[in-house]
C-alpha cells in the first residue's frame, strides 16, 4: 500500500535534509536557514529543532541554542542529549539555577549516572550551596567509587570552605584513582584552590 502523499510533510523533510547536508559541510548559517524553513512548515519537528540548536551553538549563538533546546525538551521530555546540552549552555551563560533544573530532569530519567550527580555538585558549588554540593559528589562516588573527578570536585568544595586537610585528602584520593590526569597540576592552576595557596600543607602537597 503506497504512502499517502503529504506535500507539507515532504517539504519540511526536504528542507531538513538540506540543512543536515549544509551542516556536514560546515555551512552553518545556511543550514540554520534550512532548519528554520522546515520549522515554518512543521513547528513540532523535533529533529529540526535539535539540529538547529547544534548549528546555532557552532555559530556561538548561545541564547538561540538555548531556545531551540527548550523546544526540543518540551516536545520530547525524555531526550537526554538535549537536556545535557541545555545544561552546558546554561552553565556557559551562568544561568546556574536553570542548569540545575535541567540536571534534575536528567536525574529523573537516569538517577544512576555518576557524572550527572557530579555535574549537579559543580552547579551547586557555583551557587555556593556547598553542603548540597558535597552530598551530590558523595552520591556520584556511591555510584562509582573509582570516579576520580568526583574526589577532585569534593576537594574544590572543601577549599571553598577552607577545610585544608579534607581538600588535600580528596585530592590524594583523586590522584590514586587515575594515572591519566595529573590532579596536582590541575589544582595548581585552578582558581577554586586559590584560597589555599598560602597554606604550607597545600604547598607541600603540590610540591611533593
Amino acid at each position: 500500500m503506497s504512502r499517502r502523499i503529504d506535500p507539507n510533510r515532504d517539504a519540511a523533510i526536504a528542507f531538513y535534509n538540506e540543512g543536515c547536508m549544509l551542516a556536514r559541510s560546515k555551512s552553518f548559517e545556511q543550514a540554520k536557514i534550512k532548519f528554520d524553513q522546515a520549522l515554518d512548515i512543521n513547528p513540532d519537528y523535533v529533529n529540526a529543532w535539535y539540529n538547529r540548536a547544534l548549528v546555532a551553538h557552532q555559530l556561538g549563538q548561545l541564547h538561540d541554542t538555548k531556545i531551540s533546546l527548550q523546544k526540543v525538551v518540551k516536545l520530547d521530555p525524555h531526550n537526554t542529549d538535549a537536556w545535557h546540552r541545555l545544561i552546558i549552555v546554561n552553565t556557559h551563560l551562568e544561568n546556574y539555577e536553570e542548569a540545575l533544573s535541567a540536571i534534575d530532569q536528567v536525574i529523573e530519567i537516569d538517577s544512576n549516572n555518576c557524572s550527572i550527580w557530579s555535574n549537579r555538585g559543580v552547579i551547586l558549588s557555583h551557587l555556593q550551596r556547598y553542603e548540597e554540593a558535597l552530598e551530590a559528589f558523595d552520591k556520584a562516588l556511591d555510584l562509582n567509587s573509582s570516579y576520580s573527578l568526583g574526589y577532585y570536585n569534593k576537594a574544590s568544595v572543601y577549599a571553598h570552605l577552607d577545610q585544608v586537610a579534607l581538600a588535600i585528602e580528596n585530592l590524594r584520593q583523586a590522584d590514586s584513582k587515575t594515572t591519566s590526569i595529573d590532579y596536582r597540576e590541575k589544582a595548581r592552576i585552578d582558581r577554586d584552590f586559590q584560597s589555599l595557596f598560602h597554606d604550607k600543607r597545600f604547598q607541600n602537597y603540590l610540591d611533593r
